[in-house]
């Protein structure tokens, strides 16, 4: 590995204003076309990477993240368990390199030099007891190694981001909630809530139950957004009823 890592120091210059961009693009959830509960599920798990700068970017993943929700996805369709998965999360993630003032994750530094120089082409192999990362230009596995171990290429995952439209945070418009807002989405996280209902003028009401959307948060978000409405009403697994209602923030 001391090629790439060498290769990393040598073009920083050009290599870090690349995870600079990379790491504040993010990409919603749709574009991912995962399901919100299967990331439910798997944030339960403590499957997610959490690399967020700003607590109001729930719900966007940046391109780390992006790329680990679909090795998880691919993992998950050749049979590997949650508890399997979450062991190599903690392995994989681990291992970082050193370039300039930053500390990069060593699959983030893997998929920088990939984007960087196309001749480096890495894998993703599980064996049953521990992950590589290797470089598939440069390795040469017995038959048996084939036969025993998970083969996932990380090219495949690179060109579908390519393919992806990202989403720039726009910083404008995380300052549209107020802080009794921002506080009851924060509680929407998480998760322990049956509903959501959002009253209007004339008796007129929205009801997002926490089971019937994909994302009631973004749902939620985006009444809060239009306005218009005189109360908000999350109602809580233990009975618990929390109301807030329009304000200003000074």
């Amino acid at each position: 590995m001391d090629n790439w890592n060498l290769l990393l120091q040598e073009n920083q210059k050009e290599i870090l204003p690349l995870y600079e961009k990379l790491s504040t693009s993010f990409y919603s959830l749709q574009s991912i076309g995962i399901k919100y509960r299967v990331i439910n599920n798997w944030d339960k798990q403590n499957l997610l990477i959490l690399n967020r700068r700003n607590n109001n970017a729930w719900r966007k993943f940046n391109w780390l993240e992006w790329v680990w929700l679909e090795l998880i996805v691919s993992m998950r369709k050749w049979g590997l368990s949650l508890d399997h998965i979450y062991k190599i999360k903690k392995q994989i993630l681990s291992s970082q390199v050193v370039i300039a003032e930053y500390r990069i994750k060593e699959l983030e530094a893997l998929i920088l030099l990939m984007i960087y120089n196309e001749q480096y082409q890495f894998q993703f192999i599980i064996h049953e007891n521990n992950t590589l990362l290797l470089e598939n230009m440069h390795t040469n596995l017995s038959h048996q190694d084939h036969n025993s171990s998970l083969h996932i290429p990380l090219l495949p995952i690179l060109n579908k981001l390519k393919n992806l439209e990202p989403v720039e945070i726009d910083t404008t418009q995380l300052i549209i909630f107020t802080k009794e807002e921002k506080n009851l989405l924060v509680e929407m996280e998480a998760r322990d809530y049956e509903r959501v209902i959002i009253f209007y003028p004339n008796k007129a009401s929205v009801t997002v139950d926490q089971f019937r959307y994909d994302d009631p948060i973004e749902r939620v978000a985006e009444l809060i957004k239009i306005g218009g409405y005189e109360k908000l009403a999350l109602y809580k697994l233990s009975g618990k009823i929390i109301q807030i209602k329009p304000t200003h923030d000074t």
